[in-house]
């Protein structure tokens, strides 16, 4: 999962070249920025400060992007596992150098630029397809921009990109490159190939002691035991003061009543329209429609509203007249906001409630949940306090009421002894990062967890990295003996094999002879294209040599191996890809422009003075944290 979301964060580039703060805007709001009042700033460049606050606010836009792309749960756990608070400080200092250099160049950018670049930017476009003063202060106020704030930051990235617009400009890939580079790649071949599986090696006999012995040394990291460690864990959760918790049975039902709403569902009916300009219209088709003319057949503009409760109706007079029917069937002449409308009533789904003993429980965990978490800053700081007394986790719990969980021994990832998940662990957010960072007797300071309580961890005993004994894993390594002597075979009897088609014997023959039988590819296959019988190697192999000659070598799944050579060979089809063509020279050319700009970042952070003050950076991300 971690390398999906460092993925999905390695773009410093486009935060610098594309406009950061209309994209951040249009795509992911900035409705959950964190605000701190600390006054230092988390880094200088050269004599620029950079602010807590376009901190905290690019963090946020930069996390709530990440939890986007990546779906499911993201947490600042994950966040900072993956370094997000280090790339999104390094994409403002980087910024922040292309705007010095961007000043020391005297680039502006006019007011009818900076005007056409707002009005020309779908996210401030109307129903009409156009920019719409009304959508464009809805949307900044949404967010929390004042016009002159978001202005500003858009010509800021405005002057940045003439900077870097500058550097690139006629820059790119040769075309007769291009060409090369897509011949190369989108050539096609057809093979043909027979497989040796295991029990082509035949019988492999035992093997005795000193032998196992000798393949245990020589492979000792495939018996190798991570280090474990013995922990401690103080966690004062929430979860762990429900049982004391009493929820009396008025409190139940007042909150039953308040979240009444939520137990209901509302009646739903299937409706359909007839809209007409005028009324007269209107009348004239609901005489026809009460003389025995089908609803579709009177005439007006038709539409099918579908299933919907009485507010979801775009009309109020609509749904009032639809919702006032006792049985299906059409309404009178309903005057709408914007026209005359007959509505037919197709089906009703009724409203339902849920009692309340289906739900008591539900609201009772509810309540109890919700006092738990009322008091549970109050029993951390008797926690905090009874540990600066230095009395022991274990006390803490059994004294507040809250969990002190032994571990016998367990790995960073997780797993313990018998290779089980403790999935209780790896739950807690960076637990298990936090626990082996710390010495021997060592314990962490109190963290959060997500279920809105706290932690601490111990380290009772580090217990390093070893290797199994043999006697614990002699079968173990006899079994991965016999594996090997498998390979070994194989991969001489393939050799062999097409060590005598390439010297002249046919490939059919060869493989009949070995008891084997030759298979086509159902396709041709390009570079790259590894499958779970032509690993990258052999297909590579196959792309280097002319047709047949025969090329030995492993399969993806188990030991087996095979022998396989080029049947045809098919070129790139150059004049029907000319589109393909054309985007892999953009793209080129745009990777080439990316280099440019990267290296110029890079040379300017190197000749900078960036200072960064990691106390209020913690401070920022411990506050976001809250």
């Amino acid at each position: 999962m971690l390398e999906t979301i460092r993925n999905a964060t390695k773009s410093w580039l486009a935060l610098i070249v594309v406009g950061l703060l209309v994209v951040s805007f249009a795509l992911w709001g900035v409705q959950d920025i964190f605000t701190t009042d600390l006054n230092d700033p988390v880094a200088i460049v050269d004599d620029t400060d950079i602010s807590a606050q376009d901190f905290s606010v690019a963090f946020n836009q930069q996390f709530n992007a990440t939890r986007s792309r990546i779906g499911g749960q993201f947490t600042q756990a994950d966040a900072l596992a993956i370094g997000l608070e280090r790339e999104v400080l390094n994409n403002i200092i980087q910024r922040t150098l292309v705007d010095a250099v961007a000043d020391q160049f005297d680039l502006r950018v006019s007011d009818e630029r900076l005007s056409a670049e707002i009005r020309t930017n779908p996210a401030f476009f109307g129903v009409s397809g156009q920019f719409s003063q009304q959508a464009f202060n809805e949307a900044l106020r949404n967010v929390g921009f004042s016009q002159e704030s978001f202005a500003q930051g858009m010509r800021d990235d405005l002057e940045r990109n003439q900077l870097l617009s500058a550097l690139t400009s006629g820059t790119f890939m040769p075309s007769e490159m291009v060409l090369s580079l897509f011949e190369y790649a989108f050539e096609e071949r057809s093979m043909e190939y027979f497989l040796l599986p295991a029990d082509a090696a035949g019988e492999i006999a035992d093997a005795n002691g000193e032998a196992l012995q000798a393949f245990y040394l020589d492979n000792l990291s495939n018996y190798r035991l991570p280090e474990y460690r013995s922990l401690t864990i103080l966690e004062i959760s929430p979860a762990n003061m429900l049982d004391s918790i009493e929820i009396s049975d008025d409190d139940i039902t007042r909150t039953y009543e308040i979240r009444s709403n939520r137990y209901q569902t509302p009646e739903r009916r299937t409706v359909d329209q007839l809209a007409f300009g005028s009324g007269a219209d209107a009348n004239t088709a609901l005489a026809a429609l009460e003389a025995g003319s089908a609803f579709e057949d009177v005439g007006g503009v038709y539409a099918n509203i579908g299933s919907v409760a009485v507010y979801e109706m775009n009309d109020a007079a609509s749904g009032e007249a639809a919702f006032a029917l006792t049985d299906p069937g059409h309404t009178g002449v309903v005057p709408g906001a914007l026209a005359f409308a007959i509505l037919r009533v197709i089906d009703i789904t009724p409203g339902t409630t849920t009692p309340i003993e289906d739900v008591r429980d539900e609201i009772r965990l509810d309540l109890a949940t919700q006092a738990a978490e009322e008091e549970i800053y109050s029993i951390y700081n008797q926690a905090a306090d009874m540990r600066a007394g230095g009395e022991d986790l274990a006390v803490i719990a059994q004294q507040l009421g809250q969990s002190a969980t032994i571990i016998e021994a367990v790995d960073i990832s997780g797993f313990d002894r018998n290779g089980e998940l403790r999935e209780d662990l790896t739950a807690m957010g960076d637990m298990m990062f936090r626990a082996f960072s710390l010495q021997e007797g060592d314990d962490s300071n109190f963290q959060t967890t997500e279920e809105n309580g706290y932690y601490v961890v111990r380290v009772d005993a580090i217990i390093p990295a070893s290797v199994h004994p043999f006697e614990d894993v002699a079968d173990r390594v006899a079994n991965d003996w016999t594996r090997e002597q498998v390979r070994v075979s194989l991969n001489t009897m393939a050799r062999e094999l097409a060590a005598r088609i390439n010297a002249g014997e046919d490939f059919t023959t060869v493989a009949a002879e070995a008891g084997r039988v030759v298979r086509a590819t159902p396709s041709s296959l390009r570079r790259g294209g590894a499958t779970e019988i032509f690993t990258s190697d052999v297909l590579n192999q196959l792309f280097r040599f002319d047709i047949g000659t025969a090329v030995p070598g492993a399969i993806q799944l188990g030991s087996t191996h095979i022998v396989a050579r080029v049947t045809d060979v098919q070129s790139a089809d150059v004049a029907a890809a000319q589109a393909d063509i054309a985007t892999l020279q953009n793209q080129f050319n745009q990777e080439l422009a990316n280099e440019i700009i990267s290296s110029f970042v890079d040379n300017e952070e190197a000749n900078a003075n960036v200072r960064i003050n990691e106390v209020v950076l913690n401070q920022v991300l411990n506050l976001q944290n809250q």
